[in-house]
């Protein structure tokens, strides 16, 4: 399984593109400080932006999308939270802080919308416990993919041209420049 990392706060802070690389994601792990702000918008274009190609050939994707605040672009991701629906790319939902607040509200909508599951994480434990419990299932969702193959052919047709028409052909084009010279005032 391709695993990727998108890091937001208001804006994108790391982003890894989806691979079987695991040390280059734990070491952008290892890379992330807590930041400021918190914007929806960024992160769910640029994961929608890197899972495209995947969906191309028809490969499953899911996002595991983990935030602690409430986003202040509300509302301006939704055309993209649909489109990533009718793509076939769940977002699963990890809300950490107290359940019930808008933050978790907010998670548990967008996880709606997209047909992924929304989980609330109140402590350090409860989000590991969520984080494995979604990489099973992400990985048991991810095991295989269909792939559609077209392949074309360019057909060249050889078409066998008589000595006639070749002498003739030649024959004509004498004659053009012999007439193409003596109109321009040419000689030979």
């Amino acid at each position: 399984v391709s695993v990727g990392l998108v890091a937001f706060n208001d804006a994108i802070t790391l982003a890894v593109p989806p691979t079987r690389n695991r040390t280059l994601i734990l070491e952008a792990l290892d890379k992330l400080t807590p930041g400021g702000g918190t914007m929806y918008t960024y992160p769910l274009t640029t994961t929608s932006s890197m899972l495209r190609p995947y969906r191309a050939f028809n490969a499953s994707c899911a996002v595991v999308f983990v935030s602690d605040g409430l986003p202040a672009d509300r509302g301006s991701y939704d055309s993209l939270l649909s489109e990533m629906r009718g793509s076939g790319i769940a977002v699963h939902t990890v809300y950490i802080g107290p359940g019930g607040d808008e933050g978790a509200s907010e998670m548990q909508r967008i996880a709606g919308v997209t047909g992924g599951r929304s989980f609330t994480a109140e402590t350090a434990e409860s989000l590991i416990r969520i984080l494995e419990e979604l990489s099973r299932e992400v990985a048991r969702f991810s095991a295989g993919y269909k792939a559609r193959v077209v392949f074309t052919e360019k057909v060249v047709e050889k078409i066998c041209v008589g000595w006639l028409p070749i002498l003739a052909s030649a024959a004509l084009l004498a004659l053009l420049l012999y007439a193409r010279y003596r109109v321009l005032g040419l000689t030979i």
